[in-house]
């Protein structure tokens, strides 16, 4: 029988840092670009990835793309914001409850292959990775350095997934992830999906065509079965 393949997105999803994510990156592009209105709802950009949102917002205002300095400025100086934040409140780096142990259970005891596909630049990926305790080395990673676009992001991580597993193809391939972006992605790819959100987040997946939305990873048992049961989200015509 063919291996499944799980793959999780990581702000939001394994790691809780989608508030200290979105604070650094809005002040680093107003620390290096002298853009302060950066709009913060990455769903209205064409590729909610950070270089996505960086080149899109900084075109915007200029009327031409960004340089590779411009950008290379934005990721170390977001980097080292990350980096003080967590000196004084690494608290606001922690896992999503249960989302370690889920990794290492649904490997070790349950067989599934693990990638992870960030739209996040890999050395924050890493960073916030490690941070929540969390051992990015594991699992075969692909980060936003490698594709801007979230699909183009995930088919490489199923990619690399297979010649890491050695296996010409797997059975199922789920796709985890807590926003809207990634549900889009899913669907675009007609790969099943499951949410992990809360709140209006969770609304908000409902409401675009999730079959599946778990708020953490702590019911190992439920959330084993929402991967066996999930499906490519509906269409927004079918809802």
């Amino acid at each position: 029988m063919p291996m499944n393949l799980a793959i999780f997105d990581i702000d939001g999803t394994l790691t809780a840092t989608n508030d200290v994510d979105s604070e650094c990156f809005v002040q680093a592009v107003a620390d290096v670009l002298g853009i302060f209105d950066l709009d913060t709802d990455w769903s209205t950009y064409e590729h909610s990835t950070d270089p996505g949102v960086a080149i899109q917002a900084i075109t915007r205002p200029l009327g031409k793309p960004p340089s590779a300095g411009d950008l290379s400025g934005l990721q170390d100086q977001f980097i080292r914001l990350l980096r003080d934040r967590l000196q004084v409140s690494p608290e606001r780096y922690e896992e999503v409850p249960g989302a370690g142990s889920a990794l290492y259970k649904l490997r070790n005891e349950r067989g599934w292959a693990i990638a992870i596909a960030s739209g996040a630049w890999r050395a924050s990926g890493r960073l916030k990775l490690q941070s929540a305790g969390i051992s990015p080395e594991g699992f075969p990673s692909v980060f936003a350095d490698d594709a801007i676009s979230r699909e183009g992001i995930i088919e490489l991580a199923i990619s690399r997934a297979l010649a890491r597993y050695k296996h010409a193809r797997f059975g199922r391939v789920v796709s985890i992830g807590d926003a809207v972006w990634d549900l889009r992605a899913a669907r675009n790819l007609r790969l099943p999906f499951v949410g992990v959100a809360n709140g209006p987040d969770c609304d908000r997946l409902w409401d675009e065509g999730a079959s599946h939305v778990i708020s953490d990873f702590i019911d190992f048992d439920w959330f084993i079965k929402c991967l066996g049961d999930a499906t490519v989200p509906a269409t927004l015509a079918a809802l």
